[in-house]
């Protein structure tokens, strides 16, 4: 937070009484020398260099500042001023660090680090953001009024994820709004926020409690002067400020611009807000600079619209509408949430009726006709036509209309009858992409003449599913174009709303929309950002909860419910690279999804279908067991997959979804095989899952699913020789095979973060193969790449544990071992365990492994200990599972360590 500096600078509401309050308000920055000192630029401050001071408020200062070590990063820190360090804004800075550790959002300012001063104080590190406050970017680029609503939204995006994680922000303004040079705007300075659930952050209510209302006034909501309790409605009432000096350049409450306080409280508590359309014709007085200067009408639309009565003519109406809900004194009359104030935005924004006016008849009427002016236009010319132009007209019109009903049943042969027909057979990736393509291609252009058909649009949207689908649909055969497969379902799920908003009750539109959803759920999440992924998810659930209510019987709904709950478990906790790290809720999730499979009838339509998605469950299951070290159990649920995915592919040999679910579910049983050491076992069943993964690629090589099945064999092939069977030219070739495919996969899609991360693993690995075969110069080579992929994701804004924990354990673990930095692999070590509540095996052990680098074999035995208490108790009889075993032996060679130092 308090990445720039600050025009207008929070205060305790509590001196509004005093009559020192003007000099606290507008000129904290002479209370310096009074208030204690910070360290001067210069000065070291854990690992970070300060360049210069960029902020300054009541209780500290924020510099901008470099990080010294092996590689340079500009972060901004803020510091607390020693002569302010009391046990409140301790309190507070502690917990402002643990709010934005609780936030993962790329338009909310990312926490890097953090720490305690030489003078025991904490201190914040944060993304250094080089932009400009909002208000002023919008001024200095000169954006028209939609430009400007459209920047609006994104802010509101990022502060509804904040309010989704239980937090309000309280201080929302332009200053903490910074827009970068590419147009992005970032959320900063969570300093005075409010956690509405703090035990969920490890922050007991108690500690959690403010002693001190603190806010800047030109912002606050009537409930923050008034001392009342804070909620979401107050982020809602300050953005509404924001979006009104937006619009207008003004502030809503013309009067207060130089009241004395009391008079301040008054107008904003009780006198109404001025509409937008009014403000804008007439002159206000700028304060922000060194002198005060006059903004006249003429310029304030200068900087909007071209002149100010096409201004006023602009925000009369929906934005007056929408500014003065954000702006109502009442909290509960205000917008029901932050997402709610946006999407009456868009709906103003896409030509909608606004949830703010009144949908009186006429008003709906007109937005009718300015969205369909060409469609309206056309009927008035038709109705305007004469005598035996009408007859000729309504001929015209018959055969139109026996030709688009052609057309339309042309594109649904090739949507649904022809793609369906072909879907599953091997090789048949670029025939779904044709037939979908094609199909759209018809749809499209009848949908730009039938504007308003439910039913077309609706077979719009279904086709453009099944166009993603083939593009980057990962659990599908597909192209591997995940940026694409999004636009895709994006288009579905805007015709689908757009039906909706029509028509609230239409089921088809409900399962449509919760399609598009949860198809995008995990392409999201891959392009990494596994929250936003998961946030689709919630909503398809909903929606197919809904269709599922309206038909309780109903097998289809219940497999599309059960659906949403298995993507729900992956982003949960079980999709690699791209999870939140939460296994207990996604195990609730599969077993959630694995109850709602209906009994279906052999012959029945959905029978195959249902079958699938029970396997799918125990497959998904299996992993769950597998990760929490109960071995045995887990081998039992694949092996009761394995038994019905290979009654599916017997019963359909040409459906590669089912085959390739063998393959899928045979890589599985040796995995874990390989953990308990029955390395005959998994030798065989990896063999036979890379030699029925290979055949179905070289019948289908555009399938990105089985090339993804042959490289995750691949890879956990050439795992088994390293390490169990110690072949190293076997291991070396399997690795290899890996690495080929993700490189081509990396080049051909940059935007997945899963696949980058995956090949930072392999070329590693190839590293470490290469070191045991005398080849030290390619792998110093091989080993540097990886290393430099994983960093730079781990380093991204948004990032997850899982790619934190992946940079730190392979930095701490690669070869050639000279490579290895423990300094610089201790605070990724760190964090990862700290985004994991300390609750992962595998993140504490490789921070006990940077602690065993750098000497300190007492905190290294600790954190193992602690990795090694979250195995479950071994089963007498049972072998320890190799991963167990692997920290188990690391603590002996540790604590021998410990003795002789």
């Amino acid at each position: 937070g308090g990445l720039s500096p600050s025009s207008r600078t929070p205060i305790a509401a509590d001196l509004f009484a005093e009559r020192t309050c003007r000099v606290s308000f507008f000129n904290l920055s002479n209370l310096r020398d009074i208030l204690g000192s910070v360290p001067a630029a210069g000065s070291l401050i854990g690992s970070y260099r300060l360049r210069e001071r960029i902020g300054e408020g009541g209780m500290g200062e924020v510099y901008l500042a470099e990080r010294e070590s092996e590689f340079r990063q500009r972060v901004a820190i803020k510091l607390i001023r020693s002569g302010m360090a009391s046990s409140e804004i301790v309190r507070r800075f502690l917990i402002e660090r643990q709010t934005l550790a609780a936030l993962n959002h790329p338009q909310i300012v990312r926490l890097v680090d953090g720490g305690t001063t030489d003078d025991g104080l904490p201190y914040i590190v944060v993304d250094f953001v080089e932009g400009t406050p909002i208000d002023r970017y919008c001024d200095s680029q000169k954006l028209d009024v939609s430009a400007r609503l459209k920047l609006f939204v994104e802010v509101s995006n990022a502060v509804h994820y904040a309010h989704q994680h239980m937090i309000v922000h309280c201080d929302l303004k332009p200053s903490n709004i910074l827009v970068t040079a590419d147009g992005v705007p970032m959320l900063l300075d969570f300093g005075i926020a409010k956690l509405l659930d703090p035990v969920s952050m490890g922050i007991s209510e108690t500690a959690a409690r403010t002693r001190q209302r603190a806010f800047t006034p030109s912002y606050a909501s009537p409930e923050q002067l008034l001392g009342q309790p804070v909620t979401t409605a107050t982020d809602v009432y300050a953005l509404g400020v924001i979006l009104f000096e937006l619009l207008t350049g003004h502030s809503p409450y013309p009067a207060t611009a130089e009241a004395a306080p009391a008079e301040w409280i008054k107008s904003i508590c009780e006198s109404d807000a001025e509409r937008p359309s009014t403000a804008v014709l007439r002159p206000t007085v700028d304060h922000s600079g060194e002198t005060a200067a006059t903004l006249t009408p003429e310029r304030i639309s200068e900087l909007r619209e071209s002149d100010p009565r096409k201004l006023e003519r602009r925000l009369r109406g929906d934005l007056d509408a929408i500014t003065l809900k954000a702006l109502r004194k009442e909290p509960e009359h205000r917008y029901a949430s932050v997402d709610q104030f946006a999407e009456d935005i868009r709906r103003h924004l896409t030509g909608r009726p606004v949830l703010a006016r009144r949908n009186t008849a006429g008003y709906v009427a007109r937005k009718f006709l300015r969205r369909h002016k060409i469609a309206v236009a056309a009927a008035a010319v038709v109705l305007a036509a004469t005598g035996a132009g009408i007859a000729s007209t309504l001929w015209e019109a018959r055969i139109a209309a026996q030709r688009f009903n052609d057309v339309r049943r042309l594109a649904h042969a090739f949507l649904f009858d022809v793609y369906d027909s072909v879907q599953y057979l091997p090789g048949a990736t670029s025939a779904r992409a044709l037939i979908a393509r094609t199909g759209a291609e018809y749809l499209d252009g009848l949908a730009r003449s039938a504007r308003g058909d439910a039913s077309l649009e609706l077979e719009l949207a279904d086709g453009y599913i099944k166009l993603g689908d083939v593009e980057g649909n990962q659990y599908n055969s597909n192209f591997g174009k995940i940026s694409k497969a999004i636009e895709d379902y994006q288009k579905a799920a805007a015709l689908a709303r757009s039906v909706l908003d029509r028509n609230p009750r239409d089921l088809r539109a409900k399962a449509a929309l919760a399609h598009a959803h949860e198809e995008l759920g995990p392409l999201v999440a891959f392009n990494g950002k596994a929250s936003d992924g998961f946030e689709h998810e919630l909503e398809a659930e909903r929606l197919y909860r809904e269709v599922l209510a309206a038909n309780p019987n109903d097998a289809a709904a219940k497999l599309d419910l059960s659906g949403a709950y298995d993507a729900e478990g992956d982003l949960d906790g079980d999709a690699q690279g791209i999870n939140l790290g939460r296994p207990e809720e996604a195990s609730k999730a599969f077993e959630r999804s694995l109850e709602l499979v209906p009994s279906v009838p052999a012959g029945d339509a959905l029978a195959q279908r249902a079958a699938r998605a029970r396997a799918v469950e125990l497959v998904k299951l299996g992993d769950m067991q597998y990760r929490a070290g109960r071995v045995e159990e887990a081998i039992g649920k694949y092996q009761a997959a394995l038994a019905s995915a290979e009654e599916l592919a017997r019963s359909d040999p040409n459906n590669v979804r089912m085959t390739d679910m063998v393959s899928i579910t045979l890589n599985k049983i040796a995995e874990a095989n390989t953990s308990i050491r029955n390395n005959r076992a998994a030798l065989e069943t990896y063999l036979r899952a890379l030699q029925n993964s290979e055949r179905g690629l070289q019948s289908d090589p555009n399938n990105q699913k089985i090339r993804d099945g042959v490289i995750v064999v691949s890879k956990n092939l050439a795992d088994l020789y390293y390490y169990n069977l110690k072949q190293m030219p076997q291991a070396q070739r399997a690795y290899e095979r890996a690495a080929e495919l993700l490189e081509a996969d990396a080049t051909a899609d940059p935007n997945n973060v899963v696949t980058r991360q995956r090949l930072a693993e392999v070329l590693e690995c190839v590293a470490s193969t290469m070191v045991e075969t005398g080849q030290n110069a390619e792998a110093r080579v091989k080993a540097r790449r990886g290393m430099e992929i994983a960093k730079q994701l781990a380093d991204r804004p948004g990032a997850t544990s899982e790619e934190v924990y992946n940079f730190a354990y392979l930095a701490i673990n690669v070869d050639p071992a000279d490579l290895r930095d423990p300094k610089t692999v201790l605070p990724y070590a760190e964090k990862a365990v700290e985004m994991s509540n300390a609750s992962d095996p595998f993140a504490l052990h490789t921070l006990a492994q940077t602690y065993e680098a750098l000497k300190d074999y007492a905190r290294a035995i600790q954190t193992d200990e602690k990795a090694l208490a979250l195995f479950p108790p071994l089963k007498p009889g049972k072998p320890m599972p190799h991963n167990q075993m692997v920290i188990v032996e690391f603590l002996k060679e540790c604590r021998k360590k410990l003795a002789h130092s």
